[in-house]
């Protein structure tokens, strides 16, 4: 019975370093470009073994030797375009409802014509300054998603044009939309090669009132196998 108990908790904690290790990763949220959903500092759990992503998923994708945590907005097939900051998916541009203001801690503002510096230097090299962020309900067909919209005169958003998404190609954007270090607008689609999985949970969070769950982390196994 010593020995069987022993071979069964030797598979389990295997299988569970296995999963947490190798079919899992967690990665840590560098910037605000993910605000009001994810904030800088936060951690998040990656599902490593999904294949198909959709629009309204969270992904991890690496380019150089940074990672990015951004929303996909646009898949193979469509055509997007980015106007006032909101997404206009094949010619329709998504609905937003406004849900009020809020202030946080951000970093010297990226000009929207001179973009993408996270990917040479991080965002600690700019200085730290107070930022307000006009929070809004966006809604791309049947998926919504809070975003930030700049809530003064001079927080302009990167517009793009319509551009088409071709086979293995993905339109990956911030949810702050005016306070954004680098996503598709100027790093162009991200490769399905790229992405390194789909965020599934958040694990931790510096504010108090957030904390790791051991139920989140579960589910997440859960997914994972």
């Amino acid at each position: 019975m010593v020995n069987a108990a022993l071979v069964i908790l030797s598979v389990v904690v295997l299988g569970f370093v296995l999963v947490r290790y190798f079919l899992l990763m967690e990665v840590s949220v560098l910037d605000e470009g993910m605000r009001p959903t994810l904030q800088k500092g936060d951690r998040v759990l990656v599902n490593r073994m999904v294949d198909e992503y959709e629009v309204g998923d969270l992904i991890v994708f690496a380019r150089g030797d940074a990672y990015f945590v951004r929303r996909v907005v646009a898949v193979e097939g469509d055509s997007v375009a980015i106007q006032g900051g909101v997404v206009a998916l094949n010619t329709f541009l998504a609905e937003t409802q406004e849900r009020g203001v809020e202030t946080y801690t951000g970093y010297d503002r990226v000009d929207p014509e001179a973009r993408g510096v996270q990917a040479e230097g991080p965002p600690q090299e700019r200085a730290a300054v107070e930022r307000s962020c006009a929070r809004a309900l966006e809604s791309i067909g049947f998926e919504s998603h809070l975003i930030c919209l700049g809530a003064g005169p001079d927080d302009r958003a990167m517009d793009v044009e319509a551009r088409p998404i071709f086979e293995g190609q993905f339109f990956a954007l911030c949810d702050n939309r005016f306070d954004c270090p680098a996503d598709s607008r100027d790093l162009g689609p991200v490769g399905k090669g790229a992405i390194r999985g789909r965020v599934t949970h958040l694990m931790s969070r510096e504010a108090p009132l957030v904390a790791p769950s051991w139920s989140q982390q579960l589910l997440g196994l859960w997914e994972a196998l």
